[in-house]
């Protein structure tokens, strides 16, 4: 960037433009716009690849050689949008980043959260609001269980979205081929390299838009059952997915039917009210004026 009392880049780092005259368009600034289309580029492959890839990949799949990419996830991981995975061998989602895609649908945050207090309220159980983010799927709102044994995850929690009961409930009721796009051995045109992947996969979606749900067993959390229904906006497609979690230990003693009957009555109710909310071209969200979306459900 360039101009009067705005940043810009020189060798990694960042520095202030003291104000004074416009400058002319010259090379600092063609390189600055190059920095900003490579960071994002690298963002990008962060948010598909999440919750971590390595730099030598980052490199590979940008075409950025590891000096210039480490130079610019140094800049990122300052300011808070991408953050070094646990074991320091890669690089993940930061706390910034994930702000402000939870920002995104903040009227359908609003509307959806007295029905997921009254779910919480009638299971006790935890209770999350999932987004897709790239090949995965991003816990955006959330209620911990009241349970002494219960289940909580922090907003941010990632998971693949075809092991995640919210991630399922949400590819279900997706076109083909934005499914396939979160197959780890997809071929660029969403269509996974294995035919019978494609085969099992097809058959499961169907299953789930069939009976309205998805479920997970041990794949979103570790020791937990996942129950989640899609969440429909105005445009009939899914723009989230309502979820219960439930501690293995404890399924036995649940009312099965009970649950699945909840959280699709659940998603049901906000989707009534979410029906009002679209997402702009600027990723904001906005509210209609009238009239509710039938959804994809069957």
């Amino acid at each position: 960037m360039s101009g009067r009392g705005r940043p810009v880049t020189r060798g990694g780092a960042i520095r202030a433009v003291p104000p004074g005259p416009e400058r002319t368009p010259g090379r600092d600034d063609e390189h600055t716009v190059r920095s900003v289309r490579r960071a994002l580029s690298i963002l990008s492959i962060i948010a598909m690849e999440a919750p971590a890839i390595g730099l030598s990949d980052i490199g590979r799949r940008t075409r950025i050689d590891k000096a210039t990419a480490l130079r610019l996830l140094t800049t990122m991981e300052t300011i808070g949008f991408v953050a070094r995975a646990d074991d320091g061998r890669g690089f993940g989602l930061g706390t910034q980043f994930i702000r402000l895609f939870t920002a995104r649908h903040r009227e359908l945050r609003r509307l959806a959260r007295p029905h997921m207090e009254r779910l919480a309220s009638a299971t006790g159980d935890m209770v999350e609001l999932i987004e897709l983010c790239g090949t995965g799927c991003v816990r955006v709102d959330g209620i911990p269980s009241s349970h002494e044994l219960g289940l909580t995850a922090p907003i941010g929690r990632w998971a693949p979205s075809r092991v995640s009961a919210g991630g399922k409930a949400i590819l279900a009721f997706l076109p083909d081929h934005v499914v396939g796009m979160t197959a780890e051995d997809h071929d660029g045109d969403g269509r996974s390299r294995c035919p019978d992947t494609r085969k099992i996969h097809a058959s499961m979606m169907a299953l789930i838009r069939d009976r309205g749900y998805a479920v997970s067993v041990n794949s979103d959390i570790a020791g937990a059952v996942l129950v989640a229904a899609p969440v429909f906006g105005a445009d009939g497609g899914p723009v989230a997915a309502l979820s219960v979690g439930v501690p293995v230990d404890r399924l036995r003693l649940l009312d099965f039917p009970r649950l699945v009957s909840l959280v699709r009555d659940t998603a049901d109710a906000i989707s009534g009210l979410g029906a009002r909310v679209t997402v702009t071209p600027s990723g904001r969200a906005a509210v209609e004026p009238d009239g509710i979306a039938p959804g994809r459900r069957r």
